[in-house]
């Protein structure tokens, strides 16, 4: 699998283990910055709601 930077278009790039990282311009980025497409927001609004006794 080839990995590009995103950052200057390097097909070198490789996964460490963590993150990804280009050999030639240093850049490292996640996983998870790839494109979040839906528009659901992933933080808990009512966390009472799951832990109803604790506030």
């Amino acid at each position: 699998m080839h990995v590009t930077c995103p950052e200057c278009g390097c097909e070198e790039a490789y996964h460490n283990g963590c993150e990804y990282e280009c050999p030639n311009c240093d850049y490292t980025w996640s996983d998870d910055d790839d494109d979040d497409d839906d528009d659901d927001d992933d933080s808990v609004d009512h966390p009472e709601r799951f832990f109803p006794n604790f506030f």
